[in-house]
Parts: structure tokens; sequence; C-alpha cells
């Protein structure tokens, strides 16, 4: 994509189409975007040689080739990816979709309104990736939030938002960089007085936008898959670096508590419960149509390989084991709502140009409409209230993104819970628009 619109940002009468593929092709989790972004691509590249631009159409065709080669295509996905035109036909007056575009041209943001498509120029990258980083690093250490770093990304990529007053709801493509920012604790506010993103936006990170062809699950389903694990555990198999973390995992001490509250709060709804050697990929597999699927448990990502992104779950054998995130997307799942309450599952290893390989990926890739997921590792009792704040907003029949931002301003507002690094490791991640 960068190397497409690099390409065309040369060619003044194809800027529109570079933009409108800019929006069109992405794909991040879900396969079936791969045949739908290479069919653009294709309708592109016919467009050119009707034009007689057969320089454009080759540099088409070795992308189609590439894209083909990298990703891997599925000929039996049938969702189709919406168009720049088709995306603001769906937006509200209240919505936004940003896209950040780095490449050699410069660094520039995107803002996508029901009437208009605005671009915004940014700093380098090489500035925006530092402060990325500090934030990250700053926001996931308990009393280390930086600041400085929160209001100058604020005034990057939320203050061109500022200036439509109507705009309550942002929906960001996600990719190596921004699936890092912590969106809900960007500064909105200014140098003197920090005012959170959560005080006035709802954030989503949605991987494409396509034509909805997901059914409704069982409506009013809800399942609770707990692993608090033991004071000491070892998986029976599985990479030295999994064997060296459990051996620091400590027993999740809320997550008993987290169950009751969830059970407390829809009772009347009678949801199922797993937990600890009930708490297996078994039991996720036979959930298929439930509506909410909650799960408690710890979360481990590597930094040198991608595959081990994943949860602690029970084996068939009675055994905590670590489970991956490719085994989540071979699921078959059908939820509105994956919940993953556990350390760092929103992480992953970004791959350029192809999103971010890990938890979140998977469960949307096994057909979960949304999944909510960390950044960062989390407080046991922290996690315990906000999935109290959340769920009791979603029962008063607040949408998911919307009782995402008011569980993270009810931990704002709470003395004990202020600090970023309570509330802002989570993020949503969706399928599709409409929360």
């Amino acid at each position: 994509q960068v190397h497409l619109l690099s390409h065309f940002s040369t060619q003044p009468d194809a800027l529109i189409q570079a933009q409108d593929l800019l929006f069109a092709s992405r794909s991040f989790v879900v396969s079936a975007t791969t045949d739908s972004a290479i069919n653009s691509l294709q309708r592109l590249r016919l467009d050119a040689l009707e034009r007689g631009a057969t320089d454009e159409a080759t540099h088409l065709q070795l992308a189609i080739e590439r894209h083909r080669a990298e990703l891997g295509v599925s000929r039996n996905n049938q969702a189709t990816l919406l168009s720049t035109a088709e995306i603001q036909a769906g937006l509200l007056a209240d919505e936004v979709v940003l896209s950040l575009n780095r490449s050699h041209f410069g660094t520039t943001l995107f803002l996508l309104r029901p009437d208009s498509l605005q671009t915004v120029s940014l700093p380098d990258a090489e500035s925006i990736e530092a402060d990325v980083a500090i934030l990250l690093r700053s926001a996931s250490e308990r009393g280390r939030f930086d600041y400085p770093s929160a209001t100058r990304l604020g005034q990057l990529f939320l203050g061109p938002v500022l200036a439509h007053r109507q705009v309550r709801k942002i929906y960001w493509f996600p990719d190596e960089l921004t699936n890092n920012i912590p969106f809900a604790a960007l500064n909105i506010g200014t140098a003197e007085r920090y005012q959170p993103a959560i005080t006035r936006f709802t954030t989503s990170l949605i991987p494409a936008f396509r034509h909805n062809l997901l059914t409704m699950p069982e409506p009013d389903s809800i399942a609770v898959l707990s692993a608090a694990l033991p004071d000491a555990w070892e998986p029976a198999s599985g990479a030295d670096e999994i064997r060296t973390w459990s051996a620091t995992a400590q027993p999740l001490l809320w997550a008993g508590r987290e169950v009751a509250e969830i059970v407390r709060l829809f009772n009347t709804r009678k949801p199922l419960v797993f937990t600890n050697q009930q708490a297996s990929i078994e039991a996720l597999q036979a959930l298929k149509n439930t509506d909410i699927i909650h799960i408690a448990s710890h979360g481990y990502v590597s930094q040198q390989d991608q595959d081990l992104a994943g949860l602690v779950l029970y084996g068939d054998g009675g055994e905590p084991q670590f489970v991956g995130w490719r085994s989540f997307s071979a699921l078959n799942l059908n939820s509105r709502l994956v919940f993953l309450n556990g350390c760092q599952t929103a992480r992953g290893e970004a791959i350029q140009g192809n999103g971010v390989y890990g938890l979140a990926r998977g469960f949307l890739e096994s057909g979960a409409h949304n999944v909510l997921a960390t950044r960062w590792n989390i407080s046991d009792r922290s996690a315990f209230r906000l999935t109290q704040a959340f769920y009791q907003q979603l029962k008063s029949g607040q949408g998911i993104s919307e009782s995402l931002r008011q569980a993270q301003a009810t931990l704002y507002s709470s003395p004990q819970f202020r600090d970023p690094y309570y509330w802002a490791s989570y993020a949503l991640y969706s399928q599709k628009k409409s929360l």
C-alpha cells in the first residue's frame, strides 16, 4: 500500500485512486481481506490498462503477485471490502475514520468523514515512533506516565479531530505503530491541564471495513472462562521461553471475584462458567454461538517468536498449558464480544504492511465480531474493577465501545486507579463499524 501510494503520489490524476486504495485494501486480520485487496489492485490495473498507463499497470501487477506470495490467498472467502465512498455512506455525523500513512514522501494522517477526506501532514515518522515508544513504556509502569509525549501525540492525531466538534467516535486502521498507542490516554487538553481522550471519544481499531456477512450469535448467552493457576506450574510442553516465564507467573487472586461479579450482573442469563481445569480450548470450541465470551487468564507475548503470543488454559490432562494465537484462530466462533482480560493480549509481532500477529488477530480470525484486549501487563485488582464497570454499562444498554469508554472513565475518576496504567491498556478491535 505504501509503495502504491508513493507511486501514485507522483501522478496527481491518480491520487484519488491511491487514497481509495489506502482505505479499501487493508488486510490485518481476516484472510477474507486478502482476496478483496487483490481484487482492488486488479481493478486498478485494468483501469490503468484502459488509460494506456502501462507503467502503472506493471507496478500494480507486481504488487498483486507480491501480495499473493507474501500473504497467501484463500479462494473460499466471500466478504468484500468497502470502497471509500461506501465507508463514508455508512458514517454518522459523530464518527471519523483515521489512517496513518508513512512513506519516503513523508507521514500523512487521513481523516475520513461522511462528506470529506482530509489529509494532514505530520512530522517525520522517527519522532512519532520515539514518542509512541516513550508513551507505551511509561504507561505500562505504574506512576511513570509521560504526559509530554501524551500531549504531543494527542495534538498530532486528535488535534485535527477536535476541529470537528460533533465527532465522538474514532475508528483507527491499526498497523505496527498505531496498535501500540494507548489512544484512551492521549491528552486532548493542554500541557498544563491533562484531559484524557476518554473524556470525549470512543476509540476502536478496525482492521478492514467490509460488507457485513456476520450473523448474530444466540442472544443473551454468556460464558466465562477463568484459569487462575496454582501457586506453581510448569507447562507439560512448549518452548523454553514459555517455561521460563511460567516460573514467574502468579495466581490471579481476583479472577474468582471477576467470575462471581459477571454471574451476579447477568444472573438472569444464566452464564456458563468454566474455571481452572474446565477452562480449556475444547470448552471454547463448544461456545460457537455464544454472545459474550469472557476469559480471565495469563497472557504472554514473545519479543522474538510471533507464534509465542497466547493464553494459559488447561489441557485434557487437567494441567495448565500455553495456547498460541494460531490455535485460537482455528476455532469456529460467532461471538459478539470476546474479552481477553489478561496481560498483553493486544500485543504481538508487527509485520510491516500486514498488521500485528497476536491474540486479537487470532480471535477475529476465529469469527469473533469484537475483541477487547490489553497492551501491557495489568493489575489483577484494577482488571476486576474495569471488568465490573464495563459490564455494568453493557448491561444498561450501552454499546461495547461506549461501555469501555465509561469503564475507563470510572477508573480515571477514582483516586486509587487514576493513573493511566490501570485503565489505558485496554483496546477494542472490531470486524465491523456498528459497535
